[in-house]
């Protein structure tokens, strides 16, 4: 997740610091809920719905110059 977190820098206000707090909440589920979850062989749950939360919050980004329409066209098309 250090990644999406530095990855966070280049979107705009509100998703950026959204999307760093997500990444850092994932973090935290992962290691204290999902792992020791694993550890009992049981289905981890936490961090399934922070990482449908991180999608939303990338797919709202709008595009506000004509490079970033084209690539929001083909990223919809992917």
């Amino acid at each position: 997740m250090p990644n999406i977190y530095r990855l966070a820098d280049g979107l705009p206000q509100p998703q950026r610091p959204e999307l760093q707090r997500l990444a850092g909440s994932y973090v935290d589920a992962v290691i204290n809920q999902d792992w020791p979850q694993m550890a009992r062989n049981e289905a981890p749950d936490q961090s399934a719905g922070i990482r449908r939360e991180m999608w939303k919050t990338v797919t709202s980004v709008r595009a506000t110059s004509p490079i970033e329409q084209t690539l929001e066209d083909l990223r919809c098309r992917i």
